[in-house]
């Protein structure tokens, strides 16, 4: 998961895109905003307070309309067939898309026949203004959400114009925003884990108007106080977040080597853990190849375990970086690789006072040393 670029150090998240159970499938660090992590929504959008006829969008004057205006290639043929289930169990109810383009339209169609939907119960809207377009959800009854990628700006949109969103939530991140943006909405009541219960949601609020109704109350209540259109509370913590990397990076190897630069008849010991000297791990080769005599103590509590422990005393969960990768990095290897003539590691506590003996005498320029350190 993640992009896999190894220049990438962070990626932007929350506690429902990336929940600590799945963080060991991204290369990145997870940096945790405390909402949603989706999309700034200030909710200053202009909505006209004109809502346009149902026939002027080609809609039936009657019928329950569900709508969803994702991108239409997220539309598997499994939540395709899902929404077809539907459009047969609930008599007079239309299938609101997005029109991309005249072949997609018609092959949405014709797929709708074969599951033994008329063509005609799907209808296609055109590109309008964002204005326009976000007053026209007024139109419809429920969005519902694409499923494995699910919708972005789309859902935005939809809790923007006051539109109950149902969402199904799955592992992956662009599974899970849909979860994000209505858990930071409070409306978790519209969030589900199974297809089977995804279908069963949208039927029962298609046949109950007034539980439908309370959705889009609470929905309305939401807005007017979700930190999800709250711009400056989201400016906050992304600053707090980009604070929290740059103190990262500054810290560690990096101003070992200032110090050692400004201070150069003085011993310089970097004592770092892991996470930091992954970030960091090319300035390894600075250190020999300008012969800075820095040592380096790690502490490797095999996946950011002092970073853990920050998020805990300081951060109150609201942030958080790990790489389960750290749990098959030999740094004793890398730094052999880099050229240090001194590498050892540390596994148990009665080797600990010999090993930092050696560790502080060894007069060479380049020193490295690795305790074992598991986090508490």
């Amino acid at each position: 998961s993640g992009t896999g670029a190894p220049f990438l150090d962070y990626l932007i998240s929350d506690r429902h895109c990336v929940p600590t159970q799945y963080e060991h499938l991204y290369r990145e660090k997870i940096a945790r905003l405390p909402d949603s992590c989706f999309k700034i929504n200030d909710g200053q959008e202009a909505i006209p307070a004109d809502t346009p006829s149902r026939t002027s969008q080609g809609l039936p004057e009657k019928g329950f309309v569900f709508c969803s205006f994702c991108f239409t290639p997220k539309i598997t043929p499994e939540i395709f067939g899902s929404w077809m289930r539907l459009l047969r169990a609930v008599d007079g109810s239309v299938l609101w898309l997005r029109h991309d383009n005249e072949l997609v339209s018609a092959n949405l169609r014709k797929q709708a026949e074969l599951r033994g939907v008329a063509g005609e119960r799907l209808v296609f809207a055109s590109r309008v203004s964002l204005p326009e377009h976000l007053a026209r959800h007024r139109l419809a009854d429920l969005f519902l959400d694409t499923f494995p990628f699910g919708g972005q700006t789309t859902i935005g949109h939809a809790l923007r114009a006051g539109l109950p969103v149902l969402t199904l939530s799955g592992q992956t991140f662009a599974s899970r925003v849909g979860l994000s943006v209505t858990r930071a909405m409070g409306l978790s009541e519209m969030v589900v884990e199974s297809l089977t219960d995804y279908e069963a949601a949208a039927l029962a609020l298609a046949h109950d108007p007034a539980g439908l109704s309370d959705r889009r109350r609470k929905l309305a209540i939401a807005l007017a106080a979700s930190p999800y259109v709250d711009s400056r509370r989201f400016v906050r913590h992304v600053e707090s977040a980009y604070r929290t990397m740059i103190d990262r990076h500054r810290s560690g190897l990096p101003a070992a080597i200032g110090a050692q630069l400004a201070n150069p008849g003085r011993l310089v010991i970097d004592v770092d853990g892991d996470g930091s000297l992954r970030m960091n791990l090319g300035e390894l080769e600075t250190l020999t190849t300008y012969g800075i005599p820095v040592k380096v103590l790690l502490l490797n509590n095999l996946g950011d375990g002092m970073v853990r422990q920050w998020q805990d005393l300081f951060y109150a969960n609201r942030y958080s970086g790990a790489d389960k990768s750290l749990h098959k990095k030999d740094f004793v290897k890398a730094a052999e690789a880099d050229g240090f003539e001194f590498a050892q590691r540390v596994r148990r506590k009665a080797e600990l006072r010999a090993a930092l003996e050696a560790f502080v005498k060894f007069r060479s320029e380049e020193h490295t040393s690795e305790l074992q350190s598991p986090y508490v």
